[in-house]
């Protein structure tokens, strides 16, 4: 008699198994799956305390990309993992599911996928699990009828290999802001040849205007609202009220109305709510204060913790409003934008201006004129920002220096260094160009093929510390347009430029042999550095000539 091999052993396996799933009425309703088959606490899983979750699992099978910006112990994983093993089990989907690292990803498999299907007796008949390489083998109903099986990967991000190596059907990306994001990106094309091609990324968010943030801020925007029984006020989104919408009633702690004081039905009297409905992109915010499951003892608890350590307050913010905050690594935030705005035109023609350029495939270019009476009143204000094409940088920054008056206009001396020095010969006594290097702020020139250039160069740490210090409310020293290209400056390219190009990390100094605060590279801050480029320019200009240059180094000089 010839013994079964054990792949022919688990294809037997996967037909039986498949039959029962085939013949289950439970499996071809993700949210009857979820009740049915999911455990979450040792009980099944409940939207009874999760009732904003529940619009989500009903869409996610209608969904090919989704955004989940969420607070922490929310129940969003355990929704993830169910929606896996539904893909897998009753579609027959083979489904990647990403982790920083693979011994974070192959520690999530034996903790969280091996225990949800440990408290379920066809879930362990049906899933095989490879705990040393991440791999569960489903017996699944198939996606043609016949029983079959699939596979759900475990995947850690640290290694491109992870994200290039297998076709896919679905991905859901766990701790997006800590994944790597160059791997992530290079992880779509695994699902390109699948009919369904779905994308679910959910996380805290860590970094304003990056990873989970950036994403959450490109799609619909819901957000859970809510309307107070006792008074009627309407569009209340909790999260933006904190903490004037919690107070004690009876003693114990209650979400309320911010209007009558009366506390408030958050499940019953909420709806998602999209602010960009028009989008392709579906993305939720799910902070802890719309999820009664989360205690608000426990909630309170770390508000008084938090509210007087500016580390602790962006913690919170991020793991339980789902605002993401980097605390003290972000030297711009939305709310100090919001504070240097002003109403006034952006102009296409000016008498004098500074300006500055950040060169890349395309040229991003900042003017500004000088606005103010005393030195502690002046501020640079900028008139105009827009982009060139690399390929038409020449003549197109030509004519903008021309037409904005510009008196002194600083742009990167790489990575086309050719072209700018065009530009330098066109307006000698005008173009700058900078070099990040050196200890200190150093004015020089270089000759190259007969022709003389005036040189600018700054460490790149001091010269964006020196541009951040401006929007201290204290100093005061830079105006941005409150409405720019038709819509308001906060939602514009620039202003997403300045958050995330203003914030830090800690990066390993070989020389000190410590991890040191330092401005993130290789990212899109490239409204941040023209603008810093025409801070310079205003710099160069105070210390020589022009106009504004008498009682300008008070305000931006010391570099």
């Amino acid at each position: 008699m010839r013994i079964p091999t054990a792949t022919t052993q688990h294809y037997l396996h996967s037909i039986i198994v498949g039959e029962r799933l085939k013949k289950n009425e439970f499996c071809r309703d993700y949210v009857e799956f979820l009740a049915t088959y999911i455990q979450a606490d040792k009980r099944p899983y409940s939207f009874e305390q999760h009732r904003p979750l529940l619009e989500i699992a009903q869409r996610l099978p209608q969904l090919r990309e989704v955004w989940v910006l969420k607070g922490a112990q929310v129940g969003l994983s355990t929704l993830a993992v169910g929606w896996c093993l539904y893909l897998a089990l009753t579609k027959g989907y083979s489904v990647g599911y990403a982790l920083p690292t693979k011994v974070f990803a192959r520690r999530f498999l034996k903790t969280r996928f091996k225990g949800v299907i440990a408290g379920n007796a066809l879930l362990k008949e049906a899933v095989r699990t490879t705990e040393n390489v991440g791999l569960m083998t489903v017996a699944a109903a198939g996606r043609d009828g016949r029983p079959g099986t699939s596979h759900l990967y475990m995947l850690g991000m640290e290694n491109i290999t992870d994200a290039i190596s297998i076709p896919l059907d679905a991905l859901a990306f766990d701790e997006v802001d800590v994944l790597n994001q160059e791997n992530m990106a290079w992880a779509d094309d695994r699902i390109a040849a699948s009919d369904f091609r779905q994308k679910l990324y959910f996380s805290v968010g860590m970094n304003p205007g990056l990873g989970m943030d950036a994403g959450y801020q490109a799609t619909s925007q819901r957000v859970w609202v809510v309307r107070c029984p006792a008074c009627g006020k309407d569009g209340q989104v909790l999260e933006e009220l904190f903490p004037e919408c919690v107070r004690r009633v009876g003693g114990a702690w209650e979400r309320t109305c911010v209007g009558c004081g009366k506390p408030l039905a958050v499940q019953e009297s909420g709806r998602w709510l999209a602010r960009h409905p028009d989008r392709d992109v579906e993305g939720y915010r799910v902070p802890q204060l719309i999820i009664p499951g989360v205690s608000l003892d426990y909630i309170m608890g770390r508000w008084e913790q938090a509210r007087r350590r500016r580390s602790l307050l962006a913690k919170f913010r991020s793991s339980t409003l789902a605002l993401p905050d980097a605390g003290e690594r972000q030297r711009i935030t939305a709310d100090i934008l919001a504070r240097v705005l002003d109403v006034y035109p952006v102009q296409v023609t000016a008498e004098w201006s500074v300006g500055g350029a950040d060169v890349g495939d395309t040229c991003h270019v900042a003017f500004a004129d000088f606005q103010g009476g005393q030195p502690d009143s002046q501020r640079l204000r900028f008139i105009r920002l827009e982009t060139v094409p690399s390929d038409r940088m020449v003549p197109q920054l030509s004519d903008l220096i021309t037409a904005m008056g510009c008196r002194c206009f600083v742009i990167d001396a790489k990575p086309f260094r050719t072209e700018a020095r065009r530009l330098a010969r066109l307006h000698p006594d005008v173009v700058v160009l900078q070099y990040f290097k050196g200890q200190a702020f150093g004015i020089s020139t270089e000759t190259h093929d007969g022709h003389t250039y005036r040189t600018v160069s700054e460490q790149r740490e001091d010269s964006l510390d020196a541009y951040c210090d401006l929007f201290d409310p204290e100093r005061r020293g830079v105006l941005f347009p409150r409405y720019l290209g038709g819509g308001d400056f906060l939602d514009s390219e620039v202003a997403a430029h300045h958050l995330k190009g203003s914030q830090k990390v800690e990066t390993l100094d070989a020389r000190l042999g410590k991890n040191v605060p330092r401005f993130r590279k290789a990212l899109e801050n490239h409204y941040l550095m023209a603008c810093n480029n025409a801070r310079k320019a205003l710099v160069l200009l105070a210390g020589g000539q022009g106009p504004g240059g008498a009682g300008v180094l008070p305000v931006f000089g010391g570099l």
